[in-house]
């Protein structure tokens, strides 16, 4: 979470996803993690996040999706961040 400092667009604040990459890993290796604007996105691998940053685009709290791929099998696993 953050806080709102930017008064102009409040509700709304851009994050750095990849420094959450390791929290969502705990330790493992040979792992992509991508994230989504939704659950739902995740589940159907569609509108991946593209960039490092990202603005919530839900009014103050946006659940994202997260496919945990591994690399060398292409298993991955669902999971949600707000």
């Amino acid at each position: 979470s953050l806080c709102d400092l930017d008064q102009s667009n409040i509700g709304y604040e851009i994050f750095d996803l990849a420094s959450k990459v390791e929290e969502v890993l705990l330790g493992q290796t040979g792992m992509s993690v991508t994230f989504y604007p939704s659950l739902t996105d995740a589940q159907n691998n569609t509108s991946a996040i593209t960039t490092p940053t990202y603005q919530n685009t839900t009014i103050y709290v946006q659940t994202l999706g997260i496919r945990i791929t591994n690399n060398a099998t292409g298993c991955y696993v669902i999971s949600t961040m707000d």
